[in-house]
């Protein structure tokens, strides 16, 4: 809930607001924009190639039965 409202915020509240409108703008940004989907992407990927430096899960007992 909370990514999703700050999410909003960002996006719709300040971004779209003071980015100047040349034609293809929308193409860009806006929450469905090539910007915002190649920025998640970036992150998913740096995500994705820091799993390996958790640590592991501590196997012991499957618990209370």
């Amino acid at each position: 809930m909370l990514l999703h409202a700050s999410h909003n915020l960002w996006i719709q509240g300040f971004f779209d607001h003071v980015t100047t409108d040349t034609g293809r703008t929308r193409w860009f940004t806006t929450e469905f924009g090539a910007a915002l989907a190649l920025t998640a992407m970036v992150v998913a990927y740096a995500f994705w190639r820091l799993r390996n430096q958790l640590p592991a899960a501590a196997i012991s007992s499957p618990g209370p039965a």
